[in-house]
């Protein structure tokens, strides 16, 4: 099996965007239970809570694999009552090809959605291609193609609406990962550019900075700072800031190895003595 492929697009600048987004829980109460049993299969169970409304949401998945196929379905259901299956064949037609097919449905209210994707993977090339569609959606296709050489990467993506027949989106993206440091530069549309870097200073610090334009209507910068740091093997503090001063702070801590308690919120520094700043906490039980 190949070594060390590249990344597929969508998950180039992954780990500067994990330090904006990665264990801030805003506006919710969130309990999530993983659970996988000896026979492989895998359950996860979830609970929302949002604040802002009062309402409740659940969710739970269960993924059971077959690894002498290649093989690995999954089933889902929440309390809207919509169900979802999703089938993976994986490295067996050819080394480094998969196929998956996932689907929605509601049967109250008739609305079903599906997608299909193709992907492949080896030392030196990434590419996925996907056609998704359903009722009350488009039919759209997606393809992406990442190259990578020496700690050099570089690749494009394109979304179509099959349809309308029209080009929605098209992304290009170039960067270098070298130890622990990354950098990307991605351009959307060419009309939003972001630079993304991510460094792990040393096994306890890790931080990353964004920053860009949008050369759109109203011209707009952009930018986000961010770090984590470990204060033990079980409790990390977390912290970013943009450039609408919104202040986010996070803390998370393992207990008896196996419950995980995060705490977060997002301050609006221009209104420190307002209303409309946000909290959230989290409960995962593995």
């Amino acid at each position: 099996m190949m070594n060390m492929a590249p990344p597929v697009f969508t998950d180039l600048g992954k780990a500067t965007r994990d330090i904006f987004e990665k264990g801030y829980i805003l506006d919710i109460f969130k309990l999530t239970a993983k659970n996988q049993t000896c026979g492989y299969l895998a359950m996860k169970t979830g609970l929302t809570h949002k604040f802002e409304d009062g309402t409740f949401k659940a969710d739970v998945e269960g993924s059971y694999p077959f690894p002498r196929y290649g093989l690995t379905f999954t089933k889902k259901w929440n309390t809207q009552n919509v169900i979802g299956l999703a089938a993976e064949l994986a490295n067996k037609i050819y080394p480094g090809v998969s196929i998956k097919a996932e689907g929605t449905f509601n049967p109250d209210s008739g609305v079903k959605h599906g997608i299909y994707t193709l992907s492949y993977k080896h030392e030196n090339v990434s590419g996925r291609a996907s056609i998704s569609g359903g009722v009350e959606a488009n039919m759209m296709f997606d393809s992406s193609v990442v190259v990578g050489h020496e700690g050099w990467l570089g690749g494009v993506r394109a979304e179509f609406d099959n349809t309308e027949g029209v080009l929605k989106n098209h992304y290009q993206a170039v960067g270098h990962s070298y130890g622990g440091i990354q950098a990307f530069l991605i351009a959307q549309n060419a009309q939003i550019y972001t630079a993304n870097i991510y460094q792990r200073v040393n096994n306890r610090l890790e931080m990353g900075i964004s920053f860009g334009a949008d050369l759109g209507d109203g011209p707009r910068k952009f930018y986000n700072l961010g770090a984590r740091y470990l204060l033990d093997d079980d409790t990390s503090v977390r912290v970013k800031v943009d450039n609408q001063s919104m202040v986010g702070l996070g803390l998370e801590s393992t207990l008896q190895g196996c419950i995980k308690l995060i705490f977060s919120c997002l301050i609006d520094a221009k209104k420190l003595n307002e209303g409309g700043h946000k909290f959230g906490v989290g409960v995962e039980i593995m």
